[in-house]
């Protein structure tokens, strides 16, 4: 039922205002009033977006007029892109009549009953009649702001659709907070810690001491302290002070235990460039050294994944588009390989991809068929689809994006999504990989430009992908640019952070549900009217506190997590048949009934951002680590089983968990010294196997063998050892045949070895 307010004067509304408990007025025009519009048509709509930055209960708006006469005032919702919703008026439209113009009326809205959680936006406005009142506009032209629109005809589209306008419309709403909190446990510490400005970035400790460094955009190098702080050393580091930047992601190309790095650029005038670690703290550029130049291509993204279990790493290059007389080019992708024989980088691009021209934007790889060899994932921009790239063997793929459930998008008019970035994480802990697709969509164009998609796996034997974003809880955004997976409070669920870009737009995080539905959580971890204009967002435990920490490109920075979390467990994984920085390892944690699913990324999110290498897991109230699986490229498995929590292992391949791993030298080197086993023997057995270790120094030692369910079978040793060699027996005559496992724990790890019994 429409409501017909009567306008009064102004000095008795501010006293009915002032009545309620610390009104706040949110103000986003300068108070000098510049012009207005002028013929507008019927139906044509001005309004402004307000964003609280506390939940608050709406008292009033005010807004200045130009003329007297009849208005229709609407307080609208908010339609995804910053933009009022005409199709979700909050309070019936109300008609207002204007007794004089160019002066401020006041209308009260308390009995309207309006409260708003942020980041709940919601827009004021009125909907135009010929000749009657409008809403005059400042002269502040703040672009930056975005807060003012006018729905009128885009002649560009053929369509009616909001404009953004130079300028805010003098339109203000008075509100009263509540359940204001104010000490957030998200807080950016950027300016504090040596880190400024923030734009692609990726995580890596390139210089093998423990903590992991940061890379902007290719070309900036903060070296981690160590003590919560960071040093710019690009210059030091020898990376060319001409490298033009863009994007940076950390790969050890040439497998020798010292993470490299691949510099794309997206401009016309530069090729992309490969780092090598010289393992001295510098790097060299070794394009020609290597063979690896293409050409000027714009490269918006890249990733690196072992796609044959050589040990050595394949890159893939997603390149983006040039913009000549008006018209968009687009090149190719390109997918190479490197030969540790001849040491060179060759190309295995498919047949497929040399014919096509999209914009590419991100690469992401994951083994989300769990066939011991990495698939990777390609985000295309431009509404042109995405692809799936799954690994045949032999470093032969196939593009199975509809195959698999529609992961090129959903074809709608010929169209798929705008997708900036993509990531993969097993969020829903059914111990496969799901996909979040980050699709830019605008509200103009929702009948056929693709939204978000959440992408749940179907597993064994299939591994399909079921969209599920509707009902998920994760709204339409029209500026999605980079999702970033990460467990923030440890709770044992994957949570989700997205980066929106424009001027004014805020981001978006969601904390896991556990039932498919995630919940918007800004305003109560601090993330409320912040980080706007963003891009890349990564996690990284920076500080080595046992959680998860965000670094949000754009104009923002490094947040650090104070949140109160549960228990944690870190995998910083070692290969050693498998590649060296582990890319492709996935390891699983069970704790009672809870399994937790992670892999060891290169390169993730958009326009090659990336991770810690290292994998976090929370554990939530788990006081304990029943067992850890740790799967490396090419199908190794270790177990371990009773592994400590709350504290960050090595795992090395085929050798153990250590507190420590020894810096500045090769990985193949890095196992602590001062305790070794021998290899049982003998194995397999039909009575008794030997097991002997050696160590420098005294200490406890527990031997027990495990079944490979996890169940303890025996316990051979726990006790005091001298320094020097020992050797134990075991007797498994009471035991049936099958595949033991024999497991070490001394001071400084855990040690696992395989044993068989034959009877």
């Amino acid at each position: 039922m429409k409501q017909t307010f009567l306008l009064i004067i102004l000095a008795l509304l501010l006293t009915i205002t002032n009545s309620f408990a610390d009104p706040v007025e949110l103000i986003y025009d300068n108070g000098n009033a510049h012009g207005s519009f002028q013929d507008l048509d019927e139906e044509n709509m001005e309004g402004v977006s307000f964003s609280p930055v506390h939940p608050c209960s709406l008292l009033s708006v005010r807004l200045y007029l130009t003329d007297s006469g009849t208005i229709n005032l609407h307080v609208w919702g908010d339609n995804g892109a910053h933009e009022p919703d005409q199709n979700n008026d909050l309070v019936d439209p109300m008609e207002i009549e204007v007794e004089s113009g160019n002066t401020w009326i006041e209308v009260d809205l308390t009995e309207a009953g309006l409260t708003f959680n942020p980041p709940q936006d919601f827009h004021v406005g009125i909907v135009c009649s010929e000749g009657g009142p409008t809403i005059l506009v400042d002269n502040s032209e703040n672009d930056f702001e975005q807060r003012s629109h006018l729905w009128t005809y885009n002649a560009s589209l053929g369509r009616d659709l909001w404009h953004t306008i130079n300028g805010n419309f003098m339109v203000r709403a008075t509100v009263e907070y509540f359940d204001e909190i104010e000490e957030f446990p998200f807080v950016n510490v950027s300016a504090d810690i040596g880190i400024h400005r923030l734009g692609n970035h990726a995580w890596g400790d390139y210089n093998n001491d423990g903590w992991e460094d940061l890379l902007v955009s290719g070309k900036t190098l903060y070296r981690n302290n160590g003590d919560g702080t960071f040093e710019y050393i690009s210059e030091e580091a020898g990376i060319l002070e001409d490298n033009p930047g863009g994007t940076g992601t950390w790969g050890d190309f040439d497998n020798d235990g010292w993470l490299d790095f691949y510099a794309g650029n997206s401009r016309d005038d530069a090729e992309d460039r490969l780092y090598r670690n010289n393992g001295d703290g510098t790097f060299d550029m070794v394009n020609d050294e290597y063979w690896f130049n293409y050409g000027y291509n714009p490269t918006a993204g890249c990733g690196w994944g072992d796609a044959n279990g050589d040990g050595c790493l394949e890159i893939y290059i997603a390149n983006s588009e040039y913009e000549i007389n008006n018209n968009f080019v687009h090149y190719c992708d390109y997918f190479f390989a490197f030969d540790p024989r001849d040491r060179i980088f060759y190309e295995i691009t498919p047949d497929e991809l040399q014919r096509l021209r999209y914009y590419g934007r991100s690469v992401a790889w994951c083994d989300f068929d769990m066939d011991h060899d990495m698939d990777v994932y390609i985000s295309n921009y431009r509404l042109q689809p995405n692809y799936l790239w799954v690994n045949q063997g032999d470093l032969e793929f196939e593009n199975e994006a509809n195959e698999r459930g529609g992961l090129q998008g959903y074809n709608q008019r010929g169209s798929y999504g705008h997708t900036i970035g993509s990531a993969w994480a097993d969020y829903d802990n059914d111990l496969d990989f799901d996909l979040l697709v980050g699709n830019f969509a605008h509200p103009w164009g929702l009948d056929y430009q693709d939204k978000v998609m959440l992408c749940k796996n179907s597993g064994h034997p299939d591994y399909t992908f079921e969209d599920i974003r509707e009902g998920s809880g994760i709204a339409y955004c029209e500026t999605v640019f980079c999702p970033a997976w990460g467990d923030y409070d440890n709770n044992g669920l994957q949570d989700l952070f997205i980066s929106a870009t424009y001027p004014g737009r805020q981001p978006f995080m969601y904390r896991n549900n556990g039932d498919d539905t995630f919940s918007n959580v800004n305003y109560e971890l601090g993330f409320q009217t912040k980080c706007y204009n963003s891009d890349a967002a990564t996690w990284c435990d920076y500080d080595h506190d046992g959680d998860l920490d965000l670094a949000i490109g754009g104009t923002d920075g490094l947040f650090q997590n104070n949140c109160e979390v549960g228990h944690w467990l870190q995998i910083e994984a070692r290969g050693v048949t498998a590649n060296k920085a582990a890319f492709g390892t996935q390891a699983t944690v069970h704790c009672g009934d809870d399994h937790y699913l992670r892999q060891v990324e290169g390169g993730t999110g958009s326009q090659g951002s990336q991770n810690m290498i290292c994998m976090h897991f929370g554990l939530g109230d788990n006081e304990n680590c029943d067992s850890l699986v740790v799967t490396w490229v090419g199908g190794d498995v270790d177990r371990y089983y009773d592994v400590e929590i709350d504290k960050r292992w090595y795992a090395v391949q085929g050798e153990g968990l250590f507190e420590e791993i020894y810096s500045h030298v090769p990985i193949q080197d890095q196992t602590p010294t001062d305790f070794s086993v021998v290899n049982p023997y003998p194995n397999p057995f039909n009575s008794n196997v030997n097991i002997g270790f050696s160590m420098e120094r005294s200490g406890k030692v527990s031997v027990e063998v495990f079944d490979l369910s996890g169940r303890l079978i025996d316990t051979i040793a726990d006790n005091e050892f001298t320094a020097g060699q020992h050797s134990l027996s075991w007797s498994a005559l009471d035991n049936p045949s099958g595949n033991y496992l024999v497991q070490i724990r001394h001071s400084n790890g855990i040690i696992s070895r395989a044993v068989t019994l034959i009877k």
